[in-house]
């Protein structure tokens, strides 16, 4: 059986209602069959190196997944692999991601996270997440009061 993603937290940022409220989101929103996960919309966040290896696993792991990559620059063409480039937060929030991995530049994590968060998507983010604890920290309860996960 697959294993199903969690928030990993620190022992300083552990509490029982965290830990409650995730697991949860995780019986809700992700449904395991077998060895595999069902998700249709995948966004990777970045097209650097990262970037480009977490699309490759996607659409290995979930070959069926719409999965687009949103990048700062303009997209002149569609990534191998993706279904579709873009560039907007409009875009992104049209396509509207069920799991998105954030593998741009560190200093946007947040930004984009909380973004992603607010649009009911569950995260992956390279590390570092954030520059300094109180940013993970807003993360954290902003994740725990939409019932997503962070990894």
């Amino acid at each position: 059986m697959a294993a199903i993603p969690s928030l990993r937290l620190s022992a300083r940022d552990r509490s029982q209602d965290a830990s409650f409220t995730l697991k949860k989101a995780e019986k809700r929103d992700w449904k395991s069959s077998g060895n595999s996960v069902s998700c249709k919309r995948i966004l990777i966040v970045g097209h650097g190196s990262i970037g480009k290896r977490h699309l490759r696993i996607a659409r290995q792991t979930l070959p069926n997944a719409d999965i687009r990559v949103f990048r700062h620059q303009a997209c002149t063409e569609t990534p191998a692999q993706a279904n579709a480039c873009f560039n907007t937060r409009e875009a992104m929030q049209a396509f509207s991601p069920e799991i998105a991995v954030i593998a741009n530049p560190a200093p946007f994590h947040v930004a984009i996270a909380r973004e992603l968060i607010e649009l009911n998507c569950h995260l992956l983010i390279e590390k570092p997440i954030a520059a300094n604890s109180a940013e993970i920290d807003v993360l954290l309860r902003l994740a725990q009061a939409n019932q997503r996960i962070i990894q």
